[in-house]
This record gives C-alpha cells, sequence and structure tokens, in this order.
C-alpha cells in the first residue's frame, strides 16, 4: 500500500503513472501538463487496483487526463470538467473516470 497525500503536482508530461493497489491517494492538486496532454494519474498498469481517491483537485479532462484501476473508489474529488458525465454540475466528481 502506498499513501500520497497533500501533493501539488503541475507542469509535468505525466504526473503519476504508477499500477498502486490498495492505496490511497487524498488531498492532492494535479495541475496542468507541460505537454498539453497526458495521464494525470494513471493507475490501471499491471496489477494495480482498489485504490482510494479523495479529495483531490483535478483540472484538465477528467476522462481523457485520469485513469482508474479496477476497484477504485473515486468519490469525493473536484474537477472543473463539468461537461464530464463523471462531473456533477458544481465540479464534484461522481464516479470514476471513463478514459
Amino acid at each position: 500500500m502506498t499513501e500520497i497525500l497533500n501533493n501539488r503536482f503541475t507542469d509535468n508530461v505525466s504526473h503519476i503513472v504508477c499500477p498502486l493497489n490498495e492505496s490511497h491517494v487524498i488531498g492532492n492538486s494535479f495541475g496542468k501538463f507541460t505537454a498539453g496532454t497526458g495521464f494525470g494519474l494513471d493507475l490501471s498498469g499491471g496489477a494495480g487496483g482498489s485504490n482510494q481517491v479523495h479529495g483531490n483537485y483535478f483540472s484538465g479532462d477528467y476522462d481523457g487526463d485520469y485513469v482508474a484501476a479496477t476497484g477504485d473508489d473515486w468519490a469525493g474529488n473536484y474537477s472543473m470538467d463539468v461537461a464530464s458525465a463523471e462531473v456533477g454540475a458544481e465540479g464534484l466528481t461522481i464516479a470514476v473516470p471513463v478514459a
């Protein structure tokens, strides 16, 4: 288990690309990418899954820049991508990103 808590990620080509398993990603801010696109958070590779992703701020395309792993719980995050079906009108995420 890994804990990624209270960090600020910005101006990276990709922020976190890691097959985490039963880990916590809480209270982080995922800002813009240097290349304009890229994975802000990709937990899907390898044997990752069942992570808790809560209380984070996700900039950019919620469904394009963020990738959940199998069984992840993404609740109580914020995103300005309110055009995404997984983000409510007030910016609160209501489901895992569909990448």
